[in-house]
């Protein structure tokens, strides 16, 4: 065996040297007579060299020096390039395309996000638990030394990307005759707040773009739920002002 695991090497490089049975009892049968007809023996006969493939990584070595294994056996297990499979949603995979932009974190390193691309969409589903998933490879752009085989990984897809946009809590906002409306607090003092109709854009699930309606000077308030003493979380006040804010997606 010349290669151990994590060891990187290049397409035809000599992994390991194979001897098939016969040789193994002929050459113990010739060193009992000797180092020269063992050495005949050895060059007459020689050894099969196992080789690399492809260029990539060991990744698992499943043979040590001197056990006996079959043509159904892998000696080597190799891999030019580690993915990550993810599982997605039938309901979400009609939003997955091919080189999409997407962010893959390692459960073992949370504060190391990694840039990745989808790589290839399966076409055949597998169900577990009566949920229909599909498995995505994303590819990251660049192969950290601390990736390992096996590891547990959440992926972000990036569906749609905007930047320097007006964002708000999508609690914000309230849907009326099928249009948006948010609370806007008034910039006098003791004022009427404003009902607003606004136009909004692409959200997250938790925050939502705000195309027109409010801007960056206008205080949006939040209804908050009151408690059974009839005041609501932490504030007298049912209404908590949540500023428009400027933030770079």
């Amino acid at each position: 065996m010349l290669t151990d695991e994590g060891q990187v090497v290049k397409k035809g490089q000599i992994l390991a040297w194979m001897s098939s049975t016969e040789r193994a009892a002929l050459l113990d049968a010739a060193r009992a007579k000797g180092p020269e007809e063992l050495q005949h023996w050895e060059e007459l006969y020689r050894a099969t060299p196992i080789l690399a493939p492809i260029n990539g990584s060991i990744i698992l070595r499943n043979v040590e020096a001197g056990q006996t294994f079959t043509g159904q056996d892998s000696v080597f297990v190799m891999s030019d390039r580690l993915t990550i499979n993810a599982q997605v949603d039938e309901t979400d995979i009609a939003q997955i395309k091919p080189k999409q932009k997407a962010e893959i974190v390692l459960d073992a390193y949370p504060g190391q996000a990694m840039a990745a691309q989808v790589n290839k969409i399966a076409y055949d589903a597998k169900t577990v638990n009566n949920v229909t998933t599909y498995i995505v490879d994303v590819l990251p752009e660049r192969t950290p030394a601390f990736l390992r085989s096996g590891m547990t990984a959440n992926v972000t897809f990036y569906v749609a990307e905007k930047h320097d946009v007006i964002v708000l809590p999508s609690e914000a906002i309230k849907t009326e005759d099928g249009a948006f409306y948010v609370l806007v607090k008034s910039p006098q003092p003791g004022g009427k707040s404003e009902k607003r109709r606004i136009e909004t854009g692409i959200n997250d699930g938790k925050r939502t773009e705000i195309v027109a309606g409010v801007t960056e000077a206008d205080t949006v308030l939040i209804a908050q739920l009151k408690g059974k003493t009839g005041q609501s979380a932490g504030q007298s006040n049912p209404f908590s002002p949540m500023g428009s804010r400027r933030r770079s997606n």
